[in-house]
């Protein structure tokens, strides 16, 4: 009897060789329906298993699981053994050849364990932060430890420090419900701007209570901060701060925070703030580097190429992967780690490395034990096969050191691509111990499988989620949402047979989310690099794209949480380069985006800026975005930008509607009708969302001198 977790994605029987191994013997095995059913419970297999003459090792087998999602009792199958051959001369009902082993055991029953539960109901965070003029907070609540069935909880607000009702926020209460696989939800509450000063100390409460086939959790009170409006007056959100002083002499393709606020980035950099340091810097929260704290002064070298990949584990050590062969001056091949103080951390040893590029990396646990998901443009690393995708073993166990392949994970041929992006699941998740890959290939391990897959906890295919069709292109960004939903982006242009643009999200199955608005609008214009998520579910997306739904974003943009561009948010003139990484600081939602920009919303940004989050209010303010323009007389026009600052919305109450602002021009020196053509009320319109319009004036080359 063999016993396996529904939600595992599989279960493993093994088959032995015994009293002899002369020899060479097959065999065949096939599955049986019991009280679970092939196509219901479990996916039917038949095999034939190998031994040569002299071979008695055990033959593992795995069946795949299919999790029915509901509460109920646990259910079985069989497998039979048939056929044997030895030496190629078939021995029909004989297992064996002499005395008959006693124990021989020629049908197993596999118990498919119903680990499904009701799980719990909880806050996603015991406080969160919205700003006074942002409109609304959005709270979401989490059902964790299970999702078998529909489940409800009541939910109210109460006033908190300096706050009242229907003054700061509005009074709001009600019922959240959850549909079977419904791993979160979220209710809304109105901010209202009293247009004074506010202490510090500003906050309501938020309760869960009541729930509906489902208990509570922890937390069930939050609180809400509300960061003040007059406090922070020139904090418009997506401006850039302007306190945040670095600054890279190339790009920056990695981001990643630290616990304490420092941020760390990688990419191909090789001086930060005017000072040698190459490939990985550690920042303080004001940007200054982290001179004496990091690769001490210099005395740590650093990495020897492009760092395209870091994570901060829970420990506080950084790996970091990309396109280098030494760190520090000993080799590592596209791979280390190194400690708190950025010198090597010789305790990770991935052998000779990767033989190709590594692009992203993952940490996970497993029973508690840490493990490292590594993905790139590689065949082998760490000593073994596994290509361009592998987990390596994370934590030194037994007085070996980590860094070594994991051999409890094998993907067998593994993508036939590059893998550009992964997503471990949390340890709360109903699909902890998988993680999502996307990248360039269309096949794992002989799984036709378009540029996105997931993976069971022993690296087979998940074959539980949808396999039709994939995305029609690369992916290079996955994110996971708090209710499961899968975030993806990229360069492709359609995802499961529907045209979208670059950004859709998946369903848990991986089926696409059609309640999704970016999953059949406009959606951005080219392709999405990185994606973060909010603290409230609101969605960042950062890269290649100059516009999102027609409005003007240039390489960032944010959604709201049903796939809307977000108008409460101003980016401005945006990047004026590709932006490939990007965070959001949890204590205060701000942005750091890394990329190969010079410049943000027009001003010097060298690779690397700093962006307030939060939301603004308002219809803004119109304005030229320069004091003065210039062209060539033979130029044939001028090009003259209005800009929007402040709020995006439109003139009505619901944040609908254009706004508008007319355009003439007037002789200076220059005279119309001779060294232009003028322009009298040329009407500019202004969608919500909008921040620029261009005004063209018909330039004349008079021939004078």
């Amino acid at each position: 009897i063999y016993y396996g977790n529904e939600s595992a994605g599989s279960i493993s029987f093994v088959v032995n060789r015994v009293a002899g191994s002369s020899g060479t013997i097959t065999v065949q095995y096939a599955t049986t329906n019991g009280t679970a059913l092939d196509g219901t419970d479990f996916i039917g297999a038949t095999n034939t298993l190998q031994w040569n003459s002299g071979d008695s090792s055990p033959r593992t087998v795995a069946i795949q699981l299919r999790n029915t999602g509901t509460v109920a009792a646990n259910k079985s199958f069989n497998v039979l053994l048939s056929n044997p051959i030895l030496n190629n001369v078939s021995t029909p009902g004989l297992f064996y050849v002499g005395t008959a082993p006693t124990n021989s055991i020629t049908n197993a029953v596999l118990t498919i364990v119903n680990d499904n539960s009701y799980g719990q109901v909880q806050f996603s965070a015991p406080s969160y932060i919205v700003s006074e003029n942002g409109g609304y907070a959005t709270i979401t609540v989490v059902r964790t430890g299970g999702a078998a069935a529909p489940a409800s909880v009541n939910f109210h607000t109460s006033d908190g420090a300096n706050t009242s009702s229907n003054v700061n926020y509005g009074a709001t209460s009600g019922t959240l419900t959850f549909v079977t696989n419904q791993t979160a939800a979220s209710f809304t509450v109105s901010i209202t701007n009293d247009l004074v000063p506010d202490p510090a100390s500003f906050f309501f409460n938020v309760t869960l209570s009541n729930p509906t086939n489902t208990v509570l959790g922890s937390p069930t009170n939050a609180v809400v901060n509300i960061l003040d409006a007059t406090t922070h007056s020139g904090q418009i959100a997506g401006s850039p701060d302007g306190s945040f002083t670095a600054a890279m002499n190339g790009d920056v393709l990695a981001l990643a925070l630290q616990t304490n606020g420092q941020i760390l980035a990688g990419g191909n950099f090789s001086y930060v703030n005017g000072t040698p340091d190459n490939g990985i810097a550690r920042l303080n929260a004001n940007g200054s580097l982290d001179i004496a704290g990091f690769l001490n002064n210099g005395l740590y070298s650093g990495a020897n190429g492009a760092v395209q990949a870091i994570v901060c584990q829970t420990d506080g050590r950084v790996v970091i992967g990309g396109s280098f062969n030494n760190v520090d001056g000993i080799t590592r091949n596209n791979i280390a780690r190194l400690m708190t103080d950025g010198s090597l951390d010789t305790s990770f040893n991935p052998g000779s490395g990767a033989d190709g590029p590594v692009y992203a990396i993952a940490e996970t646990f497993v029973n508690g034990v840490r493990l490292l998901y590594v993905g790139g443009s590689f065949n082998n690393i760490s000593g073994g096969s596994s290509p361009n995708f592998a987990r390596l073993t994370g934590q030194t166990v037994g007085g070996v050191n980590s860094g070594v392949l994991d051999a409890s994970f094998a993907t067998g041929s593994g993508p036939n691509a590059a893998v550009f992006a992964l997503a471990a699941y949390p340890t709360n998740s109903p699909f902890s111990g998988r993680v999502l890959i996307g990248g360039a290939f269309t096949n794992v391990n002989n799984f036709t499988l378009n540029h996105i897959a997931r993976l069971n906890g022993d690296g087979s295919v998940d074959t539980n989620f949808d396999l039709n069709l994939g995305a029609n292109d690369t992916v290079r960004a996955i994110a996971i949402q708090t209710d499961g939903g899968i975030l993806i982006g990229g360069d492709f242009t359609s995802v499961n047979g529907t045209s979208l643009n670059h950004i859709a999200r998946l369903n848990t199955d991986g089926t696409l989310d059609t309640n999704f608005v970016a999953n059949v609008g406009a959606a951005v214009n080219n392709t999405v690099q990185a994606i973060a998520v909010q603290a409230d579910n609101r969605i960042v997306l950062a890269g290649q794209f100059t516009s999102d739904s027609g409005v003007t974003r240039n390489r960032i943009t944010r959604l709201l949480t049903n796939g809307v561009v977000d108008v409460a948010i101003n980016f401005g003139d945006g990047a004026n380069g590709t932006i490939d990484a990007l965070v959001v600081q949890p204590a205060d939602q701000l942005l750091v985006i890394g990329g190969a920009f010079t410049q943000y919303d027009d001003q010097p940004h060298a690779h690397i800026a700093r962006i307030y989050g939060g939301s603004v209010t308002g219809s803004g303010v119109l304005q030229f975005t320069s004091a003065a323009y210039q062209v060539d007389e033979t130029g044939g026009q001028a090009l003259i930008t209005v800009g929007r600052t402040g709020g995006t919305r439109g003139p009505n109450p619901d944040g609908t509607g254009n706004i508008m602002v007319y355009f003439s021009t007037t002789d200076g020196t220059a005279v119309a009708g001779t060294n232009y053509t003028g322009v009298t009320n040329v009407a500019l319109s202004f969608p919500p969302g909008e921040v620029l319009q261009t005004a063209i004036v018909p330039v004349r080359d008079d021939g004078v001198v």
